[in-house]
């Protein structure tokens, strides 16, 4: 599971301290962290993951929140630059940090409750190719690792869909899926977090997860099941695995916790499985209630062999040797349940090993043997990063090298930028020398796009260049003089000059070139133009940004395109009713009795901005997916005045469901189903295929509802006093009899 606040890592227990007035003071903790507590706007279920985000040198703590946002704080406890970002749910998922993209800065990976699994590189802003969406919420906590090799980290993560089987999902860096990914549990969400590590030794990793259908599953890193998995538990498991080698054969056991086990008295469980699926000799342990927590592995007695340590739902800690039998003066009983999982390590400094864990208090329990480095998992999702892997092991990195010349000639071309991307990103870059030759290194092995530009000339992009651990690539470029566009951009009512306007040229929608204009209004792109046909658009804050296509360009020679910008006359904001959030890719809407004027789409700031407006009133509309509509009547609008009008959009509830053939049982795809309020239709939508699922996700204020499902052939079902919640989803699913 995501595991509790409390306790996940020996390095946040210094952090915890600072919270003492609420959770009491633990053994061993001497005083408040200066700069701490630190508050969120909700409850935080998510575990704080801890690693050094700025390079300087220090921890940073990350954590989610009820809020909907994940934070990050210096060890002083000041924000970090960027920081929080904003989830559209709760975050009960636990951050996960780890270099994604490979350019030596940590990423913040974590699951939400909105369906989402976000990343953000260490300055908060979005990875490229982040959000991605699962089926349904994800209290999972995200596993970092190298799954197919490639030298950059893949993402794993359980979650549901939205007929409640279980999923675990993997994608690459850049949010790309895995191939033989998600794979599908039985009936019920996989709150479990994956542990990563080699269980088969034949140098890849595996996923090992649990999930609340009652099994423990293993796949490859391609999907395939691991041979001897699943394996059945005593109940749900919410426990996330812990790895090691429990009994020193030199391959990995699998050890975790199980919520109910099958006796009257709702004992729980903790399992532990060899590679192969077979149960280790001494397992499973019962215990005096559910296991929640996570196991975390480790020498407590000194012996050289790993032991079993785990809270219970009954407010003890229990550990066990690798053999399953009891270790002496365990378990030690808290005040209060036990959901946190333990960390071992060496709290105070003395040399010794210590036990910490969240209960009613954060405790510490010293184990009074040197602490060693036998210390396979010693913490919820096995380190302070949160990576839930085990065993990472460092990847040497390669190179880029080549030349740049005029294409066609032996003519070097000297201060060009070179520069290396993955998935979108930017990995490094080199300036070429007087002979025209660069070099990029520090590049982690893999496969990059690499391009080459300088102004005067049409920029180069070479895909698919591999780049091998320890090893030079070798990529040379001829660059093609550039065509040139120019012009003036000017203001259509007063012939004026408009300085500081942005002219951007695009072809097949990728901007090849930005300028601005000076203060005669006087443009120049100059660079990245090669012969062909271009879309030139001119626009400036207040004005309507012109476009204009099909300018024809060619190699060497310059072209003219001039601009007249017509007044902003009709501009606003979207927010979400009664947050600061701004609502981005919302619609807004112009009418003038029934006919569509203007139409225009909210940017990330929430604002829109719409002119060539006659003088009059009009009815303007704000909508967005998730939200209800709302509309503004009468609004006036008066030549060469700005008329501002904003919205704040109240989140939707929400209706899912199935539709069936009553007699058959089929699945009815493309049936009508809509929801009416006091004898208005809200929302229509048709199901889907292949399950015959719909869903409805605007325009859909709290109140209750006439859900209705029809299909060609079929008696129409109406269902009444369905009650919808803003922000919550109500199922209202349909068996249709055939006429």
């Amino acid at each position: 599971m995501k595991g509790a606040s409390w306790g996940t890592s020996l390095v946040w227990c210094v952090v915890a301290c600072a919270f003492a007035g609420a959770f009491g003071t633990p053994a061993l903790c001497v005083s408040v962290q200066p700069g701490w507590p630190q508050t969120t706007g909700g409850a935080v279920g998510s575990s704080p993951a801890l690693g050094d985000l700025d390079g300087d040198g220090k921890l940073e703590v990350v954590v989610g929140s009820y809020d909907g946002k994940v934070y990050a704080w210096h060890p002083d406890g000041a924000p970090v630059a960027g920081w929080p970002r904003t989830t559209g749910s709760y975050v009960n998922s636990s951050p996960a940090l780890g270099d994604l993209d490979g350019d030596g800065h940590l990423e913040v990976v974590v699951g939400c409750d909105d369906g989402k699994v976000y990343a953000w590189h260490h300055d908060g802003a979005p990875v490229a190719g982040w959000p991605q969406t699962t089926g349904s919420y994800v209290e999972s906590s995200p596993a970092l690792g190298d799954l197919d090799g490639d030298g950059k980290l893949e993402v794993v993560v359980g979650s549901s869909d939205v007929l409640g089987y279980g999923k675990v999902y993997a994608w690459h860096h850049d949010g790309t899926p895995v191939a033989g990914w998600p794979q599908t549990t039985g009936i019920h969400i996989v709150t479990s977090s994956p542990a990563l590590g080699d269980l088969d030794g034949d140098g890849k990793v595996e996923v090992v997860v649990g999930s609340n259908d009652g099994y423990v599953y293993a796949w490859h890193h391609d999907g395939a099941p691991v041979a001897g998995w699943p394996q059945a538990a005593g109940g749900w498991v919410n426990s996330s695995p812990a790895l090691g080698d429990l009994d020193g054969d030199g391959k990995l056991e699998v050890v975790v916790g199980s919520c109910y086990g099958s006796l009257p008295s709702n004992n729980g469980y903790v399992y532990a499985w060899h590679h192969d699926g077979a149960t280790v000799a001494g397992w499973p342990r019962t215990t005096g209630g559910a296991v929640d927590s996570s196991p975390a592995l480790g020498d407590l007695d000194g012996d050289g062999k790993l032991e079993v340590v785990v809270g219970c739902a009954n407010d003890k800690v229990y550990a066990w040797h690798h053999d399953g039998s009891p270790v002496p003066g365990w378990p030690q009983t808290t005040g209060g349940w036990v959901d946190s999982s333990p960390a071992l390590g060496d709290l105070d400094g003395d040399g010794t090993l210590e036990v910490v864990v969240g209960s009613d208090k954060v405790y510490a329990w010293t184990c009074g043997v040197p602490t060693s480095d036998l210390l396979p998992w010693p913490m919820f999702r096995h380190d302070a990063l949160h990576t839930g892997l085990y065993g990472q092991t460092a990847v040497e990195p390669g190179a880029i090298s080549g030349q740049v010349r005029v294409r066609g000639t032996t003519t070097n071309i000297q201060g060009a930028t070179v520069e290396a991307y993955r998935g979108g990103v930017l990995n490094g870059s080199g300036t070429t020398a007087a002979n025209g030759i660069y070099g990029i290194a520090n590049l982690a092995p893999g496969t990059y796009v690499v391009s080459a530009r300088k102004q005067g000339y049409v920029t180069q992009t070479k895909a698919g260049i591999a780049v091998n651990a320890g090893a030079t690539s070798y990529c040379n470029f001829g660059l093609d003089p550039s065509g040139r566009i120019t012009g003036q951009v000017k203001d259509k009512g007063t012939g004026l000059n408009i300085a500081g306007a942005t002219v951007t040229v695009s072809a097949g929608g990728v901007v090849k070139a930005t300028r601005t204009t000076a203060a005669n209004g006087i443009y120049l792109v100059d660079t990245n133009l090669a012969t062909g046909t271009y879309v030139v658009a001119a626009s400036k804050s207040g004005y309507i940004t012109q476009t204009k296509g099909s300018i024809s360009v060619t190699q060497g020679a310059t072209t003219y395109v001039n601009f007249n910008l017509d007044l902003v006359c009709l501009k606003g904001q979207v927010k979400q009713a009664g947050t600061p959030t701004n609502l981005a890719g919302a619609t807004v809407s112009v009418y003038q009795g029934d006919v569509l004027k203007a139409t225009a789409t909210t940017n990330a700031s929430g604002i829109y901005e719409i002119g060539a407006l006659a003088a009059g009133s009009y009815t303007v509309v704000a909508w967005k997916a998730g939200y209800v509509r709302q509309t503004k009547l009468n609004i006036t609008v008066t030549s060469g005045v700005v008329t501002y009008v904003n919205f704040n959009l109240s989140v939707s509830g929400k209706l899912k469901g199935q539709v069936k053939d009553k007699v058959s049982g089929a699945n009815l795809v493309g049936a009508t189903v809509f929801g009416r309020m006091g004898g208005v239709i809200r929302a229509t939508t048709t199901t889907t295929a292949p399950y015959g699922v719909y869903e409805i996700n605007a325009d859909l204020p709290p109140e209750t509802y006439v859900v209705q499902a029809s299909q060609t052939g079929y008696v129409p079902q109406a269902k009444k006093n369905i009650v919808v919640i803003a922000g919550a989803t109500t199922y209202v699913n349909f068996n249709l009899q055939p006429q």
